[in-house]
């Protein structure tokens, strides 16, 4: 299975990585190629502004942790992983690091 990751945005990251470890899961090979936008998901979350000038780092605040257009000045992330962790349900970085687990146990590369 190969997806296409094509917007860093919480809510189609989500669904993006759910849908990798859970074919990873059923012994599927999974690829996921990141496009441009798709490449904030990869950001680690402790790191909140990148870039080597202004203009790299004022595109990486605008792309913090967004939520599409539900983003609300930061609340509608901030209600997605709290219903996410009521219903126990495993945040975006932490979906990566499992599909990098279940690709390693595999034998192929993540």
């Amino acid at each position: 299975m190969t997806i296409v990751a094509w917007s860093g945005e919480l809510d189609k990251v989500w669904p993006q990585l759910i849908l990798a470890t859970t074919a990873a899961a059923y012994g599927m090979t999974v690829t996921i190629f990141f496009t441009f936008w798709g490449l904030f998901a990869l950001k680690r979350p402790e790191v909140k502004i990148t870039g080597d000038n202004w203009m790299t780092k004022t595109l990486a605040a605008m792309n913090h942790d967004r939520l599409s257009h539900l983003n609300m000045g930061g609340a509608g992330p901030l209600m997605m992983k709290k219903l996410a962790a009521d219903h126990k349900v495993a945040l975006p970085q932490e979906l990566l690091a499992t599909a990098q687990e279940l690709a390693s146990a595999s034998g192929r590369a993540a």
